[in-house]
């Protein structure tokens, strides 16, 4: 996800009681309108002032003004990729397993056709929710994303009043690419697709794909916040989003589902905060919480990082939709019927009607065409052979079928089950597949009757795709790996439960081929925010926190399963990679326990509460007896294993946990930090505390803390200037004192080929994320510019483009400079130092000693003129 801050551009919240006339009649600068931002629970607007040269001055001194109370860089952030598409027009070939020469399957695909369960309703009791006649009636979910295809006949196949999606707005238009003026307009259409995935795993209606919306009786309302794809990628804007959630608000959401945007790890984030206080008004805000599973701990994304903000795990679909191909035939001339095959290589069917040729019509033989074909075998040059499998290779059978002139062939399974095989080294064969054992059948029963059965195959690549379902026992139901892992660098509990989002099948822009199957948290919390609707509806509720409290509780804490691969270990998953583990919809529906929260967190050791209390309610009518024990999972270090950089996936679970007592009814918890493991690397410590009762469904609520303080840790490392012609890596050394750098003439440096400047690269590392990031270009010549501010003991003529940064994660940061200022201008020749400050976690940003100052090795600068 590339994430920019867009020079001069800034959003403006006014103090309660201002607006733009007290704004525009005090703010000296000079500035255009971006977006005006009037909102019930968000007053203020974004600008753009028109002097690039002085921005951060200006609008230093906009911050100080009485009608302003809070300021923010705009920023423009890319929609993140899928971690995985496939859809109906473009055949993904990474999904086929290639067996070998003998053709001997490593696993099968049992074919279950579509209608036989919707898996990740069966995972998450949203079927058995559906029997009891729930499915969101009268509650309306928004959808902020790429905007929707309503026209889709899964989605209701209209827009406005008495459809599906019954309204909302694009806030862009189709040109907008982040950068350039919105142009709103009524309409939201959807022209990438990702926003009609999300609301078909929602809502979607019944149709030919067995697919099924978890609330399905709901309202969907649009609003789109990203232009159509272009060479720039699909980006928007923080101020885009921020009207996007208010007027989702203020249009009379129940819920609101928007996409995870903006790396974080921050409940702080200015986002966060916006979403915050929608949830705070009553309105459930549920977000994935990112795909950027790698990345390590407290990785939470805004505004999924935001207190009171549901954010969702993904988790692996139990069952893999898988596609098959397909195709038709007829008998005796009569109206066609479509069948499914599975192609193999080579797959050079081309549509022409064939008519069928059976090597036996015998279907319990053993070895078919296991030898040479009898002599009086017609030429099989225009048939489509079908053959039944077993009892030798695949290849022999193709070489006996060739032998009498067979191009094209189908197998015929002994079960419901296929298999994909290559045998391309073969010549003289054009296509080939298979199709199940009651297909063939069903086609041997006809030519026994002395029927014509004949087949029309085209090409796998113009071939419709309908899914089946393969069981997936090495991973189902495990946490999917790509999911972005919390929490927050506050310790707030980030995510909150996880929802199947691996592998699911769901709609897609009939444009673009009506259906897919996807991987994302942004589907695991779709189907998140259909199961608010579906508890909302049942419990007559719409308290957010309440809805929280009853999916998480009840949610089921899933066994650790190491990065997709088979198998699982014997204990569980750390909360924050699953927070309280996967919904249970219909336990959450009928529970009588009552938890007030959903969640513990004993914080890090400088900030540790002696115990922490929670309380639970009975609403039956009877009493209950209640046992509570602790479950641990292992610890996670913070820091790799010399305890300094960040620790990245794969994640080390170490066998050390905390120990829980628990004191009283109402109930106080108390919680002792894990021995015999490595301090220094600030493992993370975290499990759950079980609730079994006499007489209600088991609960659960997950916990985290950390051994170690946040404020104290080692928040910078390795800061440094290096030199680079556009290629670095993260050992290069920092230049000798004194380096001179020959930059091409100012405004020309992105027109330069690679390698043909050397440019100063400011690179550091932050083992742990930071409220406020500056970088200062301080000079040190007898004669500084006239426009300075003094920072830290330093004369500073302004920082790097991109900052100030706020709210940053953690990781590397690599930033070339061509001599060009934050405020659009260029430094002038001469010599200079930059100044690097990091605000301490918990720090705060007017006290001096909670920042972390680096200044680095002074060089020199001056300009090209030969290439001027």
């Amino acid at each position: 996800m590339l994430v920019e801050t867009i020079p001069g551009a800034y959003i403006i919240e006014y103090e309660d009681g201002r607006n733009d006339d007290n704004f525009r009649s005090e703010a000296q600068p000079q500035y255009d309108m971006r977006m005006r931002l009037d909102f019930g629970l968000f007053k203020g607007a974004s600008i753009q002032l028109e002097d690039g040269d002085n921005a951060e001055a200006a609008m230093a001194q906009i911050a100080r003004l009485p009608s302003v109370k809070n300021v923010w860089p705009v920023r423009t952030m890319s929609r993140p990729e899928p971690a995985k598409r496939h859809n109906t027009t473009a055949r993904d070939f990474t999904t086929r397993q290639h067996f070998g020469s003998d053709s001997t399957p490593s696993r099968r695909r049992q074919v279950n056709e579509p209608g036989s369960g919707y898996s990740p309703h069966v995972m998450t009791q949203v079927d058995k929710v559906h029997t009891e006649g729930i499915t969101g009636r009268d509650i309306t979910i928004a959808v902020i994303d790429t905007g929707i295809d309503y026209n889709h006949p899964a989605l209701g196949g209209c827009f406005g009043q008495g459809c599906l999606v019954n309204g909302g707005f694009d806030l862009v238009g189709d040109d907008f690419d982040g950068f350039n003026q919105p142009m709103p307009d009524d309409d939201p259409m959807d022209c990438e697709g990702h926003g009609t995935e999300v609301a078909g795993i929602i809502a979607a209606q019944e149709n030919e794909m067995g697919l099924l919306g978890v609330a399905p009786g709901a309202s969907l309302t649009a609003y789109r916040i990203f232009g159509c794809p272009g060479l720039s990628g699909v980006r928007t804007t923080n101020e885009v989003q921020l009207a996007a959630l208010n007027r989702a608000y203020e249009d009379g959401a129940n819920v609101i589902h928007m996409y995870a945007v903006g790396y974080s790890g921050w409940a702080g984030d200015p986002l966060a905060v916006a979403v915050s206080r929608i949830v705070d008004k009553g309105v459930a805000c549920i977000v994935g919480a990112g795909d950027e599973g790698t990345y390590g701990l407290f990785d939470a994304q805004a505004p999924a990082s935001g207190e009171g903000v549901t954010a969702v795990a993904s988790f692996i679909n139990n069952e893999i939709p898988y596609p098959l191909s397909v195709a038709y035939y007829t008998v005796d001339n009569g109206s066609e019927v479509s069948f499914l095959y599975e192609w193999s290589e080579p797959a050079r069917f081309d549509g022409v009607p064939r008519p069928l040729w059976a090597t036996s019509l015998d279907t319990n033989i053993t070895a078919d065409a296991c030898e040479p074909l009898p002599d009086d075998t017609p030429n099989l040059q225009d048939f489509q052979v079908l053959v039944r499998e077993g009892g030798c290779d695949i290849r022999l059978k193709a070489i006996h079928l060739v032998a009498r002139g067979a191009r094209f062939f189908l197998l015929y399974s002994q079960t419901e089950s296929l298999e994909y095989f290559d045998i391309t080294d073969l010549e003289g064969i054009d296509g080939v597949g298979m199709v199940t054992r009651s297909v063939g059948e069903t086609w041997i029963a006809a030519l026994s009757s002395n029927s014509q059965v004949a087949t029309r195959i085209h090409s796998p690549f113009d071939s419709e795709v309908r899914y089946v379902n393969l069981p997936n026992p090495d991973t189902g139901g495990s946490v999917s790996p790509f999911s972005t892992s919390g929490p927050t660098f506050e310790m707030h509990m980030k995510p909150q439960f996880g929802a199947p989002g691996d592998n699911v099948l769901t709609t897609f822009p009939t444009y673009f081929g009506s259906y897919l199957v996807d991987s994302g948290t942004s589907l695991a919390s779709a189907f998140a925010a259909g199961a608010f609707a579906l508890v909302a509806e049942a419990r007559q509720t719409l308290e957010p926190r309440l809805i929280e409290n009853l999916l998480s509780s009840t949610a089921k804490p899933q066994l650790y399963q190491y990065g997709g691969q088979p198998g699982y270990f014997d204990w569980l998953a750390s909360p924050t990679h699953q927070g309280a583990g996967l919904i249970q919809v219909w336990d959450a529906i009928h529970a009588i326990t009552i938890l007030d929260s959903p969640s513990l967190s004993f914080n890090d050791t400088s900030n540790a509460p002696g115990s922490l209390n929670f309380t639970l309610s009975n609403t039956g009518n009877q009493s209950n007896n209640y046992e509570f024990t602790h479950v641990p999972t292992r610890s996670l270090y913070s820091l790799d294993v010399n305890a300094a950089s960040a620790a990245f996936w794969p994640f080390e679970y170490v066998d050390g946990h905390a120990q829980i007592a628990f004191k009283s009814v109402t109930i106080e918890v108390v919680s002792s930090v894990p021995i015999n493991i490595d301090n220094t690397r600030m493992p993370l410590w975290s499990g759950y505390i079980a609730i079994n009762s006499s007489s209600d469904i088991s609960l659960s609520m997950p916990y985290i803390g950390l051994t170690g303080s946040l404020y104290d840790a080692e928040i910078v490392r390795d800061a440094r200037v290096i030199s680079t012609d556009g290629f670095y890596t993260v050992e290069d050394p920092p230049i000798p004192q004194n380096t001179s750098f020959v930059l091409p003439p100012p405004g020309t440096g992105q027109d330069q080929p690679i390698g043909t400047y050397y440019y100063p690269m400011m690179l550091w590392e932050q083992p742990w994320g930071s409220r406020l990031v500056n970088v200062h270009v301080v000079p040190l010549t007898s004669c500084p510019p006239a426009s300075t501010v003094e920072v830290h003991g330093f004369t500073s003529i302004g920082q790097l483009p991109g900052f100030p940064l706020s709210w940053s994660y953690r990781g590397y940061f690599p930033i070339l400079w061509d001599g060009l200022l934050g405020n659009g201008n260029y430094a002038p020749e001469g010599r200079y130092q930059l100044v690097l400050s990091v605000l301490r976690i918990f720090g705060e940003i007017g006290t001096e000693e909670d920042w972390v100052v680096v200044k680095t090795t002074p060089f020199h600068i001056k300009y090209d003129e030969a290439s001027g």
